[in-house]
């Protein structure tokens, strides 16, 4: 069997061609998340069932590390009856751990086309879906072989040069972005390292203050997309996110500044937010011992490794909180925003 490419699979979820195992290989998370995302659509509105049914079935979704879990416990986790859905969908991160050819090759069926209601046949014998997510495929190994030859084995490689400025565009309608001007997609599709998850977050930024309606002047976008402070908004968050009790006082000052209008400060709360995101993403990984599942452009991670040493995961989780109190009463009161913006300075200051 051929590897297959996204564009091979995609015609086979639209004829309702359901292959048990999914191999799914490469640096670019990006590409696996979006595969992923249209398998779990597609297994969502199949019907399995009798063809006098009508309704679709439930599946009960597991996530598996295979760095921990060993191939048998796959297995067993597969063959085991679903006890919260019809049927299972078994999401195995880490598979290039996996080696044990033997044990998995019972998981590797052949492909089974779903009629739907109606159809002639009776039930689909399909229990369990399995997606493997791997970061290579290591072809010396017989496993890989039969990867190939007995799953849907997609390479979710890097994007070639020439096709980076189209995947920035697409990134950019599916966010629904209006007008991306030329020199910024130009300038992500150079941007180095280049990953899609790195493009994907720097158009979000870009995306916030476009719904927020702010005309940015060319320099400040330039200086968004690069990660330099633009503005005091920036060195506010920079400030903050610190937690030093030497920038309490610069803090406040520069929320003069953001205090001054409503949609500063609600910028301002956007930016935190996606910080704080990844913060929260980053930490939790990080105590735990996983591997870090974000791909951030270098100076991004260098900013962020430096505020994850004053935050904790309960104090990330209360800032949540305080940052979305912050937003209501921006938009729904008439609050003095230098007060709501002075006491979050005073309340998270690290004592």
């Amino acid at each position: 069997m051929p590897k297959f490419d996204p564009k091979t699979v995609q015609l086979d979820l639209e004829k309702k061609i359901i292959w048990p195992v999914y191999w799914l290989y490469g640096p670019e998370n990006l590409k696996a998340k979006e595969l992923i995302r249209r398998i779990t659509v597609t297994l969502s509105q199949l019907n399995f069932s009798q063809p006098e049914s009508s309704e679709a079935v439930q599946w009960q979704i597991e996530k598996i590390d295979a760095s921990i879990a060993t191939e048998s416990e796959i297995v067993d986790n597969a063959r085991t009856m679903s006890l919260l859905g019809d049927r299972k969908l078994l999401m195995i991160s880490n598979a290039h751990e996996l080696s044990d050819s033997e044990v998995l090759e019972i998981l590797f069926d052949p492909p089974v086309q779903v009629k739907g209601a109606g159809a002639a046949g009776g039930a689909i014998d399909l229990p369990v879906v399995c997606i493997f997510q791997a970061k290579d495929l290591d072809a010396r190994k017989k496993l890989s072989k039969l990867v190939l030859e007995k799953t849907a084995a997609i390479e979710c490689a890097e994007v070639p040069e020439a096709d980076r400025l189209s995947w920035v565009k697409y990134l950019a309608n599916r966010l629904a972005i209006k007008e991306l001007p030329d020199w910024v997609a130009e300038k992500l599709a150079v941007c180095d390292p280049f990953s899609l998850e790195i493009v994907e977050s720097e158009l979000q930024k870009f995306s916030l203050f476009q719904a927020l309606d702010q005309k940015l002047s060319e320099t400040e976008l330039d200086e968004l997309i690069s990660g330099k402070p633009s503005s005091e908004a920036d060195e506010f968050a920079h400030a903050f996110l610190s937690r030093s009790t030497g920038n309490l006082g610069r803090s406040i000052e520069l929320a003069k500044a953001v205090a001054k209008g409503v949609d500063s400060g609600i910028a301002l709360v956007g930016l935190l937010a996606w910080n704080i995101r990844h913060l929260l993403i980053l930490k939790v990984q990080s105590e735990r011992r996983l591997s870090n599942s974000l791909k951030l452009a270098p100076f991004i991670q260098q900013k962020l490794s430096q505020y994850l040493k004053v935050w904790t995961v309960d104090d990330l989780c209360r800032f949540q909180l305080a940052l979305s109190n912050v937003d209501f009463s921006l938009k729904q009161t008439r609050l003095d925003p230098l007060g709501l913006w002075s006491n979050l300075c005073i309340e998270f200051s690290k004592k």
